[in-house]
């Protein structure tokens, strides 16, 4: 029996994409302080440190909700998805709402009327699902993580900036910019 041919549309194109990232910057550690001879050292007095028990340790509020959050990348990637997917038209926006501000759905919703209006009411084509290029995260602080990322829908190519902050243990986007 002969194995089976398989017949892909069209052949698999890989590229090397050059690293756009911004130098790294080597940061020297700070030089030891030399003491002056005419400074008096300062003196230590443990008592007035603030009392805390032994072996135990005090987490402000927002350091406990951080760390109950789930991972940033691993939420970001599907969420840039599928806000991608609905700013085309190609996901309906309820089913972003337990992860997007009220705010957000709303410029979403928006934005997809006037792509609707724009292809005069026809329903949208069938296409590929979004691709996700590339994404990049940064954590201004525990309770928040700023994402950007690449994605791709058939032969457009968009970015999408938003921010993630931490509520109720899991992550909200409350802003959003795409281009």
């Amino acid at each position: 029996m002969a194995a089976p041919v398989l017949d892909f549309p069209r052949p698999i194109d890989v590229r090397v994409v050059a690293d756009r990232r911004p130098p790294a910057v080597a940061w020297l550690p700070a030089p030891a302080p030399v003491p002056q001879p005419n400074q008096p050292m300062l003196i230590f007095d443990p008592s007035l440190l603030p009392l805390v028990a032994e072996g135990s340790a005090t987490r402000s509020p927002d350091e406990e909700t951080a760390a109950r959050l789930p991972d940033a990348r691993g939420w970001a990637a599907p969420l840039a998805r599928a806000m991608f997917e609905a700013l085309h038209g190609r996901r309906p926006i309820g089913q972003l709402t337990r992860w997007v501000d009220e705010a957000v759905l709303a410029a979403i919703g928006f934005h997809q009327r006037s792509q609707a209006r724009a292809r005069g009411l026809e329903p949208a084509r069938p296409a590929p699902a979004a691709r996700l290029h590339s994404l990049r995260i940064q954590r201004p602080n525990p309770l928040a993580a700023e994402v950007c990322a690449h994605l791709s829908l058939g032969p457009r190519s968009a970015a999408l900036a938003f921010r993630l902050e931490g509520r109720n243990g899991r992550w909200l986007c409350v802003a959003l910019e795409f281009a």
